[in-house]
Protein backbone atom coordinates (compact mmCIF):
# COMPACT_ATOMS: atom_id res chain seq x y z
CA UNK A 1 0.00 0.00 0.00
CA UNK A 2 1.29 3.40 -1.41
CA UNK A 3 4.37 1.96 -2.40
CA UNK A 4 6.40 -1.00 -3.64
CA UNK A 5 6.53 -1.97 -7.67
CA UNK A 6 9.67 -1.73 -9.92
CA UNK A 7 11.07 1.25 -8.39
CA UNK A 8 15.03 2.41 -8.04
CA UNK A 9 13.02 5.29 -5.53
CA UNK A 10 13.89 3.15 -2.80
CA UNK A 11 16.14 0.64 -3.08
CA UNK A 12 17.48 -0.69 -0.40
CA UNK A 13 21.00 -0.41 1.20
CA UNK A 14 23.88 -2.92 1.87
CA UNK A 15 23.94 -3.87 5.48
CA UNK A 16 27.63 -2.28 5.96
CA UNK A 17 26.47 0.80 4.90
CA UNK A 18 23.17 1.07 7.19
CA UNK A 19 25.83 -0.23 10.11
CA UNK A 20 28.11 3.02 9.74
CA UNK A 21 24.78 5.25 9.22
CA UNK A 22 23.20 3.68 12.33
CA UNK A 23 26.20 3.73 14.36
CA UNK A 24 27.04 7.10 13.45
CA UNK A 25 23.82 8.06 14.28
CA UNK A 26 24.16 6.35 17.95
CA UNK A 27 27.60 8.17 18.68
CA UNK A 28 25.63 11.63 17.90
CA UNK A 29 23.59 10.85 20.70
CA UNK A 30 25.93 8.68 23.08
CA UNK A 31 24.05 5.88 22.79
CA UNK A 32 26.82 2.97 23.01
CA UNK A 33 24.46 -0.56 22.82
CA UNK A 34 22.12 -2.46 21.27
CA UNK A 35 19.84 -2.25 24.53
CA UNK A 36 19.97 1.57 24.74
CA UNK A 37 18.57 1.63 21.14
CA UNK A 38 15.69 -1.03 22.22
CA UNK A 39 14.40 1.05 25.29
CA UNK A 40 13.78 3.69 22.86
CA UNK A 41 10.09 3.68 22.48
CA UNK A 42 8.65 4.37 18.66
CA UNK A 43 8.39 8.06 19.20
CA UNK A 44 11.23 8.58 21.09
CA UNK A 45 12.96 6.62 17.89
CA UNK A 46 11.59 9.12 15.34
CA UNK A 47 12.13 12.08 16.91
CA UNK A 48 15.72 10.99 17.70
CA UNK A 49 16.08 10.43 13.75
CA UNK A 50 14.59 14.28 13.19
CA UNK A 51 16.89 15.85 15.32
CA UNK A 52 19.82 13.78 13.71
CA UNK A 53 18.36 14.74 10.42
CA UNK A 54 18.53 18.55 11.48
CA UNK A 55 21.11 19.20 13.66
CA UNK A 56 23.81 16.65 10.72
CA UNK A 57 21.16 17.50 7.42
CA UNK A 58 21.97 13.35 7.47
CA UNK A 59 18.70 11.22 7.08
CA UNK A 60 18.34 7.95 8.40
CA UNK A 61 16.13 6.17 6.38
CA UNK A 62 13.97 3.34 7.45
CA UNK A 63 14.26 1.36 4.44
CA UNK A 64 15.08 -2.55 3.20
CA UNK A 65 18.66 -3.46 4.34
CA UNK A 66 20.07 -5.83 1.86
CA UNK A 67 21.84 -8.62 4.59
CA UNK A 68 22.14 -11.30 2.37
CA UNK A 69 20.27 -13.81 4.56
CA UNK A 70 16.63 -12.38 4.29
CA UNK A 71 17.32 -10.36 1.62
CA UNK A 72 19.64 -10.81 -0.97
CA UNK A 73 18.92 -8.03 -3.58
CA UNK A 74 16.11 -5.09 -4.06
CA UNK A 75 13.04 -6.08 -4.45
CA UNK A 76 12.72 -5.19 -7.59
CA UNK A 77 16.10 -7.27 -8.56
CA UNK A 78 14.36 -9.95 -6.96
CA UNK A 79 11.09 -9.34 -8.44
CA UNK A 80 12.73 -9.52 -11.89
CA UNK A 81 14.49 -12.39 -11.46
CA UNK A 82 11.13 -14.12 -10.28
CA UNK A 83 12.52 -14.78 -6.60
CA UNK A 84 9.24 -13.59 -4.83
CA UNK A 85 7.03 -15.05 -3.13
CA UNK A 86 4.49 -16.98 -6.08
CA UNK A 87 1.13 -15.88 -4.61
CA UNK A 88 -1.61 -13.45 -5.50
CA UNK A 89 -0.74 -9.69 -5.07
CA UNK A 90 -2.81 -6.58 -4.41
CA UNK A 91 -0.69 -3.19 -4.91
CA UNK A 92 -1.40 0.59 -5.27
CA UNK A 93 -1.36 4.12 -4.38
CA UNK A 94 -3.40 7.25 -3.59
CA UNK A 95 -3.68 10.09 -5.66
CA UNK A 96 -1.87 12.45 -3.48
CA UNK A 97 0.99 10.13 -2.48
CA UNK A 98 4.61 10.92 -1.68
CA UNK A 99 5.08 10.55 -5.81
CA UNK A 100 3.53 9.26 -9.00
CA UNK A 101 3.79 5.15 -8.47
CA UNK A 102 1.86 4.26 -11.67
CA UNK A 103 4.82 3.30 -13.89
CA UNK A 104 6.03 1.18 -10.97
CA UNK A 105 2.91 -0.63 -10.23
CA UNK A 106 2.09 -1.30 -13.75
CA UNK A 107 5.54 -2.56 -14.64
CA UNK A 108 4.97 -5.12 -11.81
CA UNK A 109 1.33 -6.53 -12.41
CA UNK A 110 2.26 -6.91 -15.85
CA UNK A 111 5.28 -8.57 -14.65
CA UNK A 112 3.82 -10.94 -12.74
CA UNK A 113 1.33 -11.46 -15.28
CA UNK A 114 4.24 -12.30 -17.51
CA UNK A 115 5.33 -14.70 -14.66
CA UNK A 116 2.79 -16.22 -13.06
CA UNK A 117 -0.79 -17.46 -12.86
CA UNK A 118 -1.41 -15.85 -9.78
CA UNK A 119 -2.83 -12.33 -10.48
CA UNK A 120 -1.97 -9.43 -9.25
CA UNK A 121 -4.87 -6.42 -8.49
CA UNK A 122 -4.01 -3.04 -8.94
CA UNK A 123 -5.89 0.01 -6.81
CA UNK A 124 -5.55 3.32 -7.14
CA UNK A 125 -7.19 5.53 -4.23
CA UNK A 126 -8.72 8.70 -5.21
CA UNK A 127 -11.22 10.04 -2.43
CA UNK A 128 -10.17 13.73 -1.52
CA UNK A 129 -10.62 13.61 2.26
CA UNK A 130 -13.20 15.87 3.64
CA UNK A 131 -12.07 18.68 6.17
CA UNK A 132 -9.27 20.42 4.53
CA UNK A 133 -7.71 20.37 1.29
CA UNK A 134 -4.75 17.65 1.37
CA UNK A 135 -6.44 15.14 -0.80
CA UNK A 136 -5.93 11.75 -1.30
CA UNK A 137 -2.52 11.67 0.88
CA UNK A 138 0.19 9.01 1.85
CA UNK A 139 -1.86 6.70 4.10
CA UNK A 140 -5.54 8.54 3.69
CA UNK A 141 -6.87 4.97 2.64
CA UNK A 142 -6.12 3.41 6.23
CA UNK A 143 -9.15 5.44 7.66
CA UNK A 144 -10.94 3.34 5.20
CA UNK A 145 -9.30 -0.04 5.24
CA UNK A 146 -9.28 -0.21 9.08
CA UNK A 147 -13.10 1.76 8.91
CA UNK A 148 -11.33 3.64 12.19
CA UNK A 149 -13.57 7.07 11.13
CA UNK A 150 -14.10 7.44 14.75
CA UNK A 151 -10.32 8.10 15.73
CA UNK A 152 -10.77 11.05 13.70
CA UNK A 153 -11.88 14.58 13.31
CA UNK A 154 -12.73 14.41 9.60
CA UNK A 155 -16.41 14.98 8.77
CA UNK A 156 -16.82 11.83 6.99
CA UNK A 157 -19.94 11.35 4.69
CA UNK A 158 -22.53 8.39 4.18
CA UNK A 159 -19.76 7.96 0.97
CA UNK A 160 -16.69 7.31 2.91
CA UNK A 161 -18.50 4.97 5.26
CA UNK A 162 -19.58 3.33 1.85
CA UNK A 163 -16.30 3.02 0.67
CA UNK A 164 -14.72 2.37 3.53
CA UNK A 165 -16.95 -1.19 3.89
CA UNK A 166 -16.28 -2.12 0.61
CA UNK A 167 -12.62 -1.64 0.69
CA UNK A 168 -12.91 -4.18 3.94
CA UNK A 169 -14.60 -6.82 1.85
CA UNK A 170 -11.92 -6.23 -0.82
CA UNK A 171 -8.73 -6.68 1.56
CA UNK A 172 -10.43 -9.17 4.09
CA UNK A 173 -11.55 -11.37 0.79
CA UNK A 174 -7.91 -10.81 -0.45
CA UNK A 175 -6.42 -12.15 2.82
CA UNK A 176 -8.83 -15.17 2.50
CA UNK A 177 -9.48 -16.14 -1.23
CA UNK A 178 -6.78 -14.47 -3.39
CA UNK A 179 -9.00 -12.64 -4.63
CA UNK A 180 -10.60 -9.59 -3.72
CA UNK A 181 -14.09 -10.35 -5.34
CA UNK A 182 -14.34 -13.31 -2.54
CA UNK A 183 -15.56 -16.34 -4.37
CA UNK A 184 -18.32 -15.01 -6.29
CA UNK A 185 -17.43 -12.71 -9.17
CA UNK A 186 -16.94 -9.21 -9.23
CA UNK A 187 -15.89 -6.35 -10.72
CA UNK A 188 -12.43 -5.68 -9.76
CA UNK A 189 -10.36 -7.75 -12.53
CA UNK A 190 -6.20 -8.61 -12.37
CA UNK A 191 -4.34 -6.45 -13.97
CA UNK A 192 -2.82 -7.75 -17.05
CA UNK A 193 -0.50 -6.47 -20.51
CA UNK A 194 -3.86 -7.11 -22.45
CA UNK A 195 -6.31 -5.30 -19.37
CA UNK A 196 -4.05 -2.71 -17.90
CA UNK A 197 -6.92 -1.90 -15.13
CA UNK A 198 -6.79 -0.59 -11.86
CA UNK A 199 -9.65 -0.30 -9.27
CA UNK A 200 -10.23 3.19 -8.76
CA UNK A 201 -11.87 3.95 -5.34
CA UNK A 202 -13.40 6.86 -4.47
CA UNK A 203 -16.61 8.35 -3.15
CA UNK A 204 -19.07 11.67 -3.06
CA UNK A 205 -20.96 12.96 0.15
CA UNK A 206 -23.85 9.84 -0.80
CA UNK A 207 -22.05 6.63 -2.06
CA UNK A 208 -18.98 4.88 -2.89
CA UNK A 209 -17.71 5.03 -6.56
CA UNK A 210 -15.73 2.28 -7.34
CA UNK A 211 -14.71 1.49 -10.56
CA UNK A 212 -12.00 -0.25 -13.43
CA UNK A 213 -9.69 1.96 -15.22
CA UNK A 214 -6.60 1.87 -17.52
CA UNK A 215 -5.82 5.57 -16.80
CA UNK A 216 -5.49 6.76 -12.87
CA UNK A 217 -4.53 10.43 -12.52
CA UNK A 218 -1.93 11.45 -10.21
CA UNK A 219 -2.68 14.46 -8.46
CA UNK A 220 0.96 15.84 -6.90
CA UNK A 221 2.18 14.82 -3.44
CA UNK A 222 0.44 17.44 -0.60
CA UNK A 223 3.50 16.37 1.70
CA UNK A 224 6.07 19.02 2.74
CA UNK A 225 9.40 17.32 3.56
CA UNK A 226 11.32 18.53 6.53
Amino acid sequence: MSGGGLSNARPGISMDTAQVQCQNMMDFFNKSTLADMRALSFDELTQMTNEYADSTKTRVFFSPVIDNYVLTGTFSEMALKGEIADIPYIIGYTANDLMNMSQAVSDFCALRSEQSTKPAYAYFFQRQLPGDESGAFHSADLWYIFHSFKHSWRPFTRGDEELSLQMVDYWTNFAKYGDPNGQEPGIWTPYTKSSPEYMLLDANEESKDCKMSDTPVYLGSSFKWR
